[in-house]
């Protein structure tokens, strides 16, 4: 797979809570973005994560700051309590302390059935492993989550349910860096939209504004193309 070299010229300010959708064609540099918050992909210009500005002294700190959820959950293991218990066994999360209990009452509130630990990872929808993964991230505590197209490939009534996982994240007041091909999701859920092209930010604001009354001509050219689709 090409990894997009991304180049910051244009800053972005992330403030506490708010929540960001990355936008943009395929290949375009968004799921680059979030490896390169990580220290997993090379970038160009400033990086900066609640303090620390992102270099080889500071990457273990970051990584510990953030939480990540991709988006290909095929993952390798058999049941939900291994796919669960795979995030606390990452270097930078065993510090972590958590019970069953809290995972079970925020599962509970979203809608999420206590049976599924001990289910087999491939018996549940792609819905409720979004869910279960967005949740988990947000019990770590971290000060950022990044997802990578959370509601890709899912149904209508799937992606309301991943919406009210993240607004429920956003509630707690969790920062969130969302990448996102659609753009009604987008308008719906997000304080600010960013728009990529080529491995640069060639726009971003409110939603609204960007998607509705967007003045850059490739967001233009971008959009004009999702409508038709």
């Amino acid at each position: 797979m090409t990894v997009t070299p991304i180049k910051i010229e244009t800053a972005i300010n992330i403030s506490k809570g708010e929540i960001v959708c990355l936008c943009g064609e395929s290949g375009c540099g968004k799921s680059s973005l979030l490896k390169a918050i990580q220290g997993f992909a090379e970038s160009t210009g400033l990086i900066e994560v609640a303090g620390d500005i992102l270099d080889e002294n500071t990457v273990d700190t970051i990584r510990q700051k953030t939480a990540y959820v991709p988006q290909d959950l095929s993952l390798p293991y058999d049941t939900v309590e291994q796919m669960v218990m795979s995030l606390f066994e990452l270097r930078v999360n065993r510090n972590i302390k958590f019970s069953k209990d809290s995972i079970f009452t925020d599962w509970t509130l979203l809608g999420l059935d206590n049976s599924l630990w001990n289910k087999q990872v491939n018996e549940i929808s792609g819905g409720q492993r979004q869910r279960i993964m967005l949740t988990i991230a947000g019990l770590t505590g971290k000060q950022l989550l990044l997802a990578d197209e959370p509601t890709s490939a899912l149904d209508p009534e799937l992606t309301g349910e991943v919406l009210r996982v993240i607004r429920n994240l956003a509630d707690q007041n969790t920062t969130m860096i969302i990448v996102t091909h659609e753009m009604a999701f987008a308008r719906d859920v997000a304080d600010k939209v960013i728009f990529m092209d080529g491995g640069v930010i060639v726009e971003q604001g409110d939603p609204r504004q960007v998607i509705d009354h967007p003045q850059e001509e490739r967001t233009k050219q971008f959009l004009s193309r999702y409508s038709e689709n």
